[in-house]
């Protein structure tokens, strides 16, 4: 059994997290002929989907782009970079505490390091579609500045969002099974209402208010302003996404600890 208020050291946390992430990466990847890629080949194939119905079979002009070679692929794999990486994050982290409930029910161990590892692990994706994203970048002959040197912060704060929500999805999906599979609709819906395949100025008026207090749009426009605009991300907008975050995983943390005496007994 869980002993629920045992608080390990520093040092054994961190041991765990990395027997638990090894653990997890295996769990996906091993035996598996392309590996981590299975991870983000659906979603290039949706963008390579969204790049030709926008600009080869609509001849759409957004304003977003300048017409050059990629140049609106570079634009959605910029942004929708950090969304896989949060998506795949979130629907690991929703079934961290049922995939593992002999670990949950059996072993004296922090319950938070079940979808915390899931959420680390979503980093992996998200390199591979940096790869990607890089990939195109150089053989459209353009190139990233100094501002990279802010993507550690970046990652940061998409990680800290991802944790906070994946800790509520991991205790609801204890006490609701059926939460793994409404996820992908609202993902589907989440991704409409973020400007990762046009932008926020190019949508009405309400739906841009929804915009404007979705820290997801300071997340993906940080990433966009990096990789497609070689600009510095708004501080404004990418403080706004840490005090969100931050919030988000201060009362994810009280409500998972108060209820994962009871979602020990239903895994």
């Amino acid at each position: 059994m869980v002993a629920v208020g045992v608080t390990p050291s520093p040092n054994r946390l961190l041991r765990l997290l990395r027997v638990q992430l090894r653990q997890e990466l295996q769990l996906r990847y091993v035996g598996s002929i392309a590996g981590v890629y299975w991870s983000v080949i659906n979603p290039l194939v949706q963008v390579l989907v969204y790049v030709v119905l926008v600009t080869f079979i609509f001849k759409a002009k957004l304003g977003a782009t300048s017409g050059g070679k990629f140049d609106y692929a570079i634009f959605v794999l910029a942004g929708m970079s950090p969304w896989l990486a949060i998506q795949d994050g979130l629907m690991n982290s929703a079934s961290s505490l049922v995939r593992h409930a002999s670990i949950v029910k059996n072993v004296v161990f922090p319950l938070e390091l079940l979808p915390g590892t899931a959420v680390v692990a979503s980093v992996a994706p998200l390199f591979v579609s940096l790869v990607t994203l890089g990939c195109l970048l150089g053989a459209s002959g353009r190139s990233v500045g100094v501002s990279l040197v802010t993507l550690p912060l970046l990652v940061a704060v998409q990680l800290l969002f991802t944790l906070g929500f994946g800790l509520f999805l991991a205790i609801l999906t204890a006490f609701l099974r059926d939460l793994q599979f409404i996820l992908p609709v609202i993902f589907q819906v989440v991704l409409l209402i973020t400007p990762i395949l046009y932008l926020a100025s190019d949508v009405p008026h309400p739906l841009a208010e929804i915009m404007r207090i979705n820290p997801l749009t300071y997340i993906v426009d940080g990433y966009r302003r990096v990789f497609y605009y070689d600009a510095w991300p708004s501080a404004l907008g990418l403080g706004y996404a840490t005090l969100f975050s931050l919030a988000l995983l201060a009362a994810a943390i009280a409500v998972f600890r108060r209820l994962k005496g009871y979602a020990e007994a239903l895994v």
